[in-house]
């Protein structure tokens, strides 16, 4: 079943199922969260553009395929060099997201292999359209994502917790679209 919630510039669909967060098993020999050595996250502090009530800086993505294919290299030696996979089953995931005012520094980039995105990328979007309605300050939701993409056992439950915070607020009614 697909649920609406109104955001800036437009609307976002989500889906409210029990079967659209069944989660995928993450494999044993990938990273299932960012390594808190190589990745532990970083503030955008080169941008020239702010967002939100909080105004918070913000920096475009801009991460070129050589710093994304180190990173990846980098990880891999921890991941017996990734010998099961392609690179194509990792997207190079920013830690503190973009939205949320992370930074492009390597330090808050990490391989999120495909398992694992679906669980978050939606809590992202939620998280960053709080802010953007004013709802969540930036600790806040850096602090949410961060819990979520360190356990990701908490990502249901953040899911809810979020839309019993503002869900209504944001237009999400419970009903069809």
């Amino acid at each position: 079943m697909l649920k609406r919630l109104s955001a800036v510039g437009g609307v976002v669909w989500f889906m409210f199922s029990a079967n659209a967060f069944a989660q995928s098993p993450v494999p044993n020999d990938v990273p299932r969260m960012p390594d808190p050595n190589m990745t532990p996250g970083s503030l955008c502090a080169e941008g020239n553009t702010y967002r939100y009530p909080e105004h918070i800086r913000y920096c475009a993505r801009d991460v070129d395929v050589y710093l994304k294919e180190q990173i990846f290299h980098r990880y891999g030696q921890k991941y017996n060099n990734f010998k099961n996979y392609k690179r194509a089953h990792f997207k190079m995931d920013h830690f503190i997201p973009l939205c949320m005012g992370g930074s492009n520094n390597p330090n808050n980039i990490w391989p999120q292999h495909q398992t694992i995105y679906p669980q978050t990328d939606q809590i992202e979007d939620l998280l960053c359209i709080g802010m953007s309605k004013g709802l969540l300050k930036q600790a806040q939701a850096v602090r949410m994502i961060m819990q979520v993409k360190r356990n990701l056992a908490v990502a249901p439950q953040m899911r809810n917790q979020l839309h019993q915070m503002y869900g209504r607020f944001l237009g999400w009614d419970g009903s069809e679209p």
